[in-house]
């Protein structure tokens, strides 16, 4: 596996009372017996469902070395978690992207208090998709920007046309989560209409396009689209399509005064 000195750290947590943390968390990632890289997040709100956030760990190991244990999350206090999904991955010297671990539809609770969760959780490892992996829906992670007027109460839309094809149209509705709200971050599965793979978007003219529906402007801050091999449940292999760590400070709005209607990813 390629060095990867940044770390990024995706989940949602379960819609349950006092499920979220304000606590820390921590990754540990171990080769035969050896912790080749540890990596501390910073805390959310304890009311947060949705997580995204960047660490720096300096990692460089072979991949063929890993198993589903090598990885694993922990909770640095007391303050219990009730993950429902979570995705690590990574990011090389060069950006691209590297898929880690990723489990979904979790009941465990992590906490360093022993009565109210585990400690630590395994995180058993994802494949990285490759040209012609068929992608069955999309994952699309995205935090908002932390600063005043950031947020939106409009619905966005993505879509994605190949060949002049529409193979996604997905309004991001009202979910459980605080949607697109400033300094938040949200995690949606989006359907694919028919189901297509990398190469067929690089060859196809391919087009992936964000939208909102209304004038109250939204400025993001970190955004990443993943194409997922099954339809439902826990995927084998994530497709990376998209990947902006850093979003660039273009904001979107149906108003030419304050942003653009539209933006292609």
């Amino acid at each position: 596996m390629p060095e990867v000195p940044f770390l990024t750290l995706a989940a949602l947590t379960r819609d349950l009372e006092d499920a979220g943390s304000s606590d820390r968390l921590n990754v540990t990632i171990n080769v035969d017996g050896i912790d080749v890289a540890v990596a501390e997040f910073v805390a959310e709100h304890a009311d947060a469902q949705g997580y995204l956030r960047h660490a720096v760990a300096v990692v460089s190991f072979n991949s063929e070395s890993l198993t589903n244990s090598s990885v694993r999350i922990g909770n640095r206090g007391d303050d219990a978690w009730a993950p429902q999904h979570i995705l690590l991955f990574g990011h090389t010297t060069r950006e691209s992207v590297v898929p880690i671990a990723m489990e979904t539809d979790l009941t465990e609770w992590l906490s360093s208090d022993a009565s109210e969760g585990a400690l630590t959780l395994p995180l058993r490892l994802v494949g990285l998709g490759g040209s012609d992996t068929l992608i069955h829906r999309l994952l699309l992670l995205v935090r908002t920007a932390d600063q005043d007027d950031a947020g939106t109460d409009n619905l966005v839309q993505l879509q994605v046309t190949i060949n002049g094809q529409l193979h996604v149209s997905e309004v991001l509705t009202n979910t459980q989560q605080d949607d697109l709200e400033r300094g938040v971050s949200n995690w949606y599965y989006l359907p694919v209409q028919t189901p297509f793979t990398r190469q067929d978007f690089d060859l196809g003219n391919g087009r992936m396009e964000l939208e909102i529906l209304g004038k109250d402007a939204w400025l993001p801050d970190s955004l990443y689209v993943f194409g997922l091999d099954t339809p439902t449940g826990r995927p084998t292999k994530l497709v990376p399509l998209k990947a902006k760590r850093v979003w660039g400070g273009l904001v979107l709005s149906r108003d030419p005064d304050e942003g653009s209607t539209k933006v292609g990813l």
